[in-house]
């Protein structure tokens, strides 16, 4: 398995893919645990440096070692979404179908 890359300023690269958002950013993280990262927050705490924790997977941001495993999901998670599409067109075709093919019962004329 590949090791996470030191940068030149000693942090380590990361690239973190958003929930909604289809793009791959390279980020800098100062410490990993086995769950979570550690990235600057500046000017979260007034006048200093501070950092903020994430989950490595959380709802909302997933943190990969490299640009290929980052994108390895954003295609995993596009070619879910299409199945997922497909599935739901094919049942509303079937409603579409029963709708189409309603007749009136006896005495709803």
């Amino acid at each position: 398995m590949n090791q996470p890359k030191k940068s030149a300023s000693g942090g380590i690269t990361k690239f973190r893919t958003n929930y909604s958002a289809n793009n791959i950013e390279q980020v800098q993280v100062i410490r990993e645990t086995a769950a979570c990262v550690y990235v600057k927050s500046e000017g979260w705490q007034k006048g200093g440096k501070s950092e903020r924790r994430e989950a490595k997977h959380g709802e909302f941001a997933q943190y990969h070692d490299t640009w290929q495993a980052a994108h390895e999901y954003l295609v995993q998670k596009a070619e879910a979404k299409v199945a997922s599409a497909r599935l739901q067109l094919e049942r509303l075709s079937g409603a579409l179908g029963n709708i189409k093919g309603m007749k009136p019962k006896k005495g709803d004329q």
